[in-house]
């Protein structure tokens, strides 16, 4: 069963990858060094933005399973595994607002839930990490990245690059997500 979560976390994790760089070669008009990830789910296009976090959730969820058959996790690090897979999953029903449109009760929801996506990978990944002694140059470049994602997102001068700083924290935590799921099989 561990090896089947494991497979199906990796396939799912994989699947939200592909369809994140197809959302990049659709004509969107995003510009991917400035725009948030979350500004494609306001285009014609948002239904790949709603399949890619609901797989990134589903695929949490699944390696969050089988961490949790494996053992030698802590609770607190499926914890924080398990928020970032609901809050990906949920985060398919709320969009944030179209840039330069007034924030909705809706896309005050969406950031919320991305900031909980954002924070809780942040605690799981060197959690997990060093619990399995496993990928911690990963794991430390997805906090560098949460970091950096939040710091370019409040820091006024440093907005323009928000959408580059968020794509490493993506990039992170799928490669460092694909990484466990490959260790437990």
């Amino acid at each position: 069963m561990t090896q089947t979560l494991s497979v199906a976390a990796l396939t799912l994790v994989i699947a939200a990858a592909l369809v994140l760089v197809r959302l990049h070669t659709l004509p969107t008009g995003r510009k991917p060094i400035r725009d948030a990830v979350s500004d494609y789910g306001t285009t014609r296009f948002h239904v790949y933005y709603r399949v890619m976090v609901v797989a990134l959730g589903a695929g949490a969820a699944c390696l969050a399973l089988a961490l949790g058959r494996v053992g030698g996790v802590a609770t607190g690090a499926l914890v924080w595994l398990w928020i970032f897979a609901g809050s990906r999953i949920l985060i398919a029903r709320f969009m944030t607002a179209r840039p330069g449109h007034r924030l909705t009760t809706e896309a005050r929801i969406h950031l919320l839930l991305a900031a909980a996506a954002f924070t809780s990978i942040a605690f799981a990944a060197p959690t997990v990490s060093t619990e399995l002694d496993l990928a911690h140059g990963l794991a430390k470049l997805v906090v560098v990245a949460a970091v950096a994602t939040l710091v370019t997102r409040v820091v006024q001068p440093l907005t323009i690059a928000f959408g580059l700083a968020e794509r490493l924290l993506y990039a992170a935590f799928i490669v460092w997500m694909a990484v466990v799921a490959i260790s437990l099989l």
